[in-house]
């Protein structure tokens, strides 16, 4: 069969020639990208026009980055779309709207999969520790900072200039960034980092609490079949 196939089971890969197959439900996370910041650019005209209070453009917003979310994280596994650059270009798009560096994120993340619930597992400040780590799931966005020495310079510069264009704004509309970016996605960085690591590994949350029963099935589904995009596991 000359048809390629991409193979991941817990960040163990098996590349052969030519196409990558990323599961039948790729395009679930390539068109909703597109769909998620329509959503988003139409909140935003529509809060600055009025028409909608701040309180329902914070729910649906949140809920918008949070699938952003989602597809970020097929595009650190490459599944997104068969295509490596796709995958590249809407990472560092979502990292934009997101603040997580795309390259940096994406190597935390493949390595947590090479080494989930070890010493070595860069999410283990995020579920470890029942306390400290419920707090730090609210600062996700600067916890892998520590794996930034792992990262290549010509990555470790990328990571400077993503956060130096990324401040620039700051400087310019405070007030709007604070109010119409930060708090829902932020809030969304937090929910994510909160169901999909801290639940997920956590030992009381995952074993007693029956609510969450889906989320730690899908959670489990793709470190087995990490190769496929998230929507496979539903």
């Amino acid at each position: 069969n000359s048809c390629t196939k991409l193979l991941t089971h817990w960040g163990t890969e098996t590349r052969m020639k030519k196409a990558r197959y990323v599961g039948e439900r790729s395009w679930v996370s390539f068109y909703g990208f597109f769909l998620m910041t329509a959503i988003l650019v139409l909140l935003l005209a529509a809060i600055q026009a009025n028409l909608i209070s701040y309180g329902f453009y914070l729910t649906v917003s949140i809920t918008a980055y949070f699938v952003l979310l989602l597809i970020f994280h097929d595009c650190s596994h490459e599944s997104a779309h068969p295509n490596r650059q796709v995958n590249r270009v809407l990472g560092w798009i979502i990292a934009a709207m997101t603040a997580l560096p795309f390259n940096l994120v994406k190597s935390a993340h493949l390595k947590h999969h090479r080494f989930a619930n070890t010493e070595q597992d860069p999410d283990q400040v995020l579920y470890r520790d029942t306390l400290k780590s419920f707090v730090l799931i609210f600062l996700t966005n600067f916890v892998y900072y520590s794996e930034l020495r792992f990262l290549s310079k010509k990555e470790q510069l990328k990571v400077a200039l993503f956060w130096a264009l990324w401040i620039i704004p700051w400087f310019f509309f405070p007030r709007e960034l604070l109010l119409f970016w930060a708090v829902p996605a932020l809030a969304a960085v937090a929910l994510f980092s909160f169901l999909f690591i801290y639940a997920s590994h956590h030992p009381y949350l995952s074993d007693k609490v029956a609510w969450f029963g889906p989320f730690l099935r899908v959670h489990h589904s793709h470190h087995g079949r990490s190769f496929l995009t998230i929507w496979e596991h539903l």
